[in-house]
This record gives structure tokens, sequence and C-alpha cells, in this order.
């Protein structure tokens, strides 16, 4: 039962339903855009098919779970089929064959008939075992009665080439599933001075600064990041210059300079206006900076800018504010006005459209511009699985050395009594290489089988 299963597993067939399915779930996923907010879907194909689209996960295919089984699935079915092949390889390596009578090895792609004199059957499977296991071949013989056969064979090596491949495909499947349930992958913005948390880890990394490096053309050669592993305690653990493809690694996570540019949820600094009722200006332009509580002298008010979005829009699941990208294309601020304990005004502002949200008190703060925040792009990267995809690769191209630069040889022979004290013998086999050579090395068994059934013809000739 369990054969059946595992042969059902890894059936070619089941392979190519699985490898359609995914093909043209991937063509849909790259036809239909990904990642994008839940009304765009609707506004483009409507309530009803916007609305299939959304409730299927077709907006984020490739991290759908039903997409992710069917991957699953497409893994059992290949470790299923590599744990058959490697069945088979090993069986094939280790069994001599015995099966078929003269015609079957005479069909063989290199086969040799002959009679000998002189000798017996058992003699001449005698003499093939000698000649072929002197020329490095492992030798079996099989008397039934009616015949000897004779089961030779060499390449040992080809066939563990063949046994190691497949054992790669199962390390690989192997790695990319520890390094997928144990690892985990992120990128984190650092602006000069900041310290963020390494997930998973009881330490954290900081930027004590970022640089661009430019050619003579004021183009950009090289990203460049001071960083520092800093312990629980404060205390700082290890500190190096990192820059493309060249990461700082610490206790198996890895951190790699990933980019440079404006933060998308932080700011320097916000210029704004605040105006009264009538929309008159309350004083002149104030420079606040983020996050940071900034007196109005005029007024005596208290204007405080606590969060920023560089491409502001509504998410439609979550129904909170969020970026719509990374690009600065709709930059908004969420401005608070207090006077003591009380707040006067708590609203999104933009730069782009100032009159869009109007003030329904006395306060109204309009976002003249800002003054970016810039930020180093840190990939924290952490992979137990890629040892293990380093030792398949490292074997898988051992293996494919053993496959092909090593040869498998299996000779066969058959050897039947026949009238008139004659011995008839059909040798045969097939080799990875050299067809001439293999053709040769029969007919020298021909030969040395034919001297040896001569040679004790005429010692028992002289006896006589």
């Amino acid at each position: 039962m369990s054969g059946k299963i595992l042969r059902f597993l890894g059936s070619i067939r089941l392979a190519i339903v699985f490898l359609i399915t995914l093909a043209v779930i991937s063509v849909i996923g790259i036809v239909i855009p990904q990642g994008y907010e839940p009304h765009r879907y609707i506004h483009r194909w409507g309530a009803r098919w916007g609305g299939l689209l959304l409730s299927g996960g077709f907006d984020r295919v490739f991290s759908t779970g039903w997409f992710q089984l069917l991957l699953g699935l497409l893994s059992v079915n290949i470790l299923a089929c590599s744990l058959t092949r490697m069945v088979r390889s090993l069986q094939a390596a280790l069994r001599h064959d015995f099966s078929g009578g003269p015609e079957v090895v005479a069909a063989f792609s290199h086969s040799v008939s002959f009679t000998a004199a002189g000798t017996t059957a058992g003699q001449v499977a005698g003499e093939i075992r000698s000649h072929c296991a002197s020329n490095g071949l492992r030798c079996a013989v099989r008397d039934d009665g009616n015949s000897v056969r004779v089961s030779c064979r060499a390449g040992a090596l080809k066939a563990a080439g063949s046994l190691v491949f497949h054992l790669c495909i199962i390390l690989f499947l192997a790695g990319g599933l520890v390094g997928r349930m144990g690892g985990f992958s992120y990128i984190q913005e650092l602006a000069q001075g900041e310290t963020a948390a390494v997930r998973q880890r009881d330490f954290s990394v900081r930027c004590d600064g970022f640089r661009l490096e430019k050619n003579d053309r004021d183009e950009v050669r090289d990203y460049k990041t001071d960083l520092a592993i800093v312990g629980s305690d404060g205390a700082e653990l290890v500190g190096r210059t990192i820059e493309v493809n060249n990461p700082l690694t610490y206790k198996g996570v890895r951190f790699y300079q990933s980019s440079y540019g404006q933060q998308s949820e932080r700011v320097d600094s916000v210029r704004l206006l605040a105006k009264d009722r009538a929309r008159n200006p309350l004083g002149t332009f104030h420079t606040v900076p983020f996050a940071q509580p900034h007196q109005l002298d005029e007024t005596g008010l208290v204007v405080q800018v606590s969060r920023f979005l560089c491409d502001f829009v509504i998410s439609m699941q979550e129904r909170t504010a969020a970026n719509r990208s990374a690009r600065h294309d709709n930059p908004a601020v969420l401005a608070t006005v207090t006077r003591g304990a009380d707040t006067l005004y708590s609203r999104w502002t933009f730069r782009n459209f100032p009159g869009m949200h109007k003030a329904d008190g006395d306060i109204e703060v309009v976002m003249v511009d800002y003054t970016p925040s810039y930020a180093t792009g840190i990939q924290v990267k952490h992979n137990p699985g890629a040892p293990i995809v380093w030792a398949a690769l490292l074997l898988t191209t051992v293996s494919i050395m053993l496959m092909f630069y090593t040869r498998r040889v299996v000779i066969r022979a058959v050897v039947t009594p026949a009238a008139g004290g004659m011995v008839s013998v059909v040798a045969g086999g097939y080799s990875g290489g050299a067809p001439e050579a293999y053709q040769e090395r029969l007919r020298r068994l021909a030969d040395r089988v034919k001297a040896a059934g001569t040679a004790t013809d005429a010692r028992n000739r002289k006896g006589s």
C-alpha cells in the first residue's frame, strides 16, 4: 500500500499537473497587478469581479496560502520521485540481473555468440568470471541446471553519482524548508544615530553614519554605512563599515547594504502655517521638528507633527491611513494643535492639497513644505538553511562529475551445453561510452574462452 502511495506521489503525470497549474497561476499573478490597495481593483474591475479577485487572494497570488500549498505539494512530488529513483539506482547498483535467456542477451546493443570445445558450461562460466574480474568488474554466477548465467558489472561510482544527485534534490528542499521556517529577511531603515532591535535576537543594530560615494560624473558609485551591533545592556559588541556585497555578519545574521534615500514615514521637520476660522494667518511660517512639540509664540498654542506619510492613502482593508508606495507623491502629516490640556485641532494636512480638510473649529494648519529625513536601507537576513543548500550545491557538482566522467559497464553471458560436447555461449551487454572498445572487449572475451577450451581439450587428449 505504501509503495502505491509513493509511486502515485512521485509520478511524472502528477508533476506535470502541478507544473501546469502553477504556470497558469503565475501568469495570472503577472497579468494582474499585485499588492495594490483594494479600492484600485474595485475601481478597475467593478464590485463583482474585483471582489472575487480580492476574496480569492489574486491581488497577492504568490503569498497566499493556497499557492504555498501547491508549492508544497510539488515539493512532495519531487521528494517522492527522488526517493523512488534513489531506491531504483541503489538496487541497480547492488543487484545482479540473471533474467532472460540467450535471446535476451543477444538483443543487447553489443553481443557476441560462439561455441567452445573441450570444456564444460561451468568451466566456461568460470573463465568468463575470471576474465571480467581481472578487468575490475564485480561478477556473480548462477547455475539453474539447464544453463549457467554470468552477470558482471562495473560503474559503482556512476551509480553513486545518480544516488547523490537525487539526494541533493532532497537536501535543496530541506534547506529551503529550514530557511523558510527558521529564518527571516526584511529591510530595516535606519537614520543616522538610530537603533533598531533585530528580530528573534537579543541584540540591536545601530547606524553611526552613512554616505554616498560618487564618481567624476556625479554618478553614485557606492553606498556605505557604519553599523554597530549593540547588546541588550547597550554595550557595543562589534562595528564595521558595510557596502554593497560586503555585509556585516554577527551570530548567523547578515546585514547587507540595500538602499539609501528619503524615509517614507519620517521627516526632519515640517514647515507649517496656522490659520484662524477666517483663514487668516496666525503669525508667520513655523518650522516644526518631527514628533516634537513646538510653541507658536504669537498665540500661545502648541503644534506637534506626530505622523508623516510620503504617499498618503486610506487602506480599504484596515480603514486607516497608510502609504501607497515609497515615493513622495502625496506627502501628508498629522498635525495636532493644543492649548493646555485642550486639543483644538488634529487632522491630516497635505502639501499638494492644502485646502482639502478645512477646519471645523477655530484653528486650521496648512502644510507648506518639509525637510526629508534620509536613511540607509539595511537588509537583515538570517537563513539557517543556507549551509544545507551550499552542501547540496557542492554535492551536486560532485555527482554530476561522477555521472558524466565515469562509465557503467555490464556484461552478461548465458552458457549452455550443446551437442557433440560443445558449449554454446552468448555474451552481451552495454557500456556508457566507446562502443568500438566495448565490442572489442567482448571479442577478446570470446577469444580467451575459446583458447581456454582448446587448451583444456588438448590436455584431455594428451592425458588419455
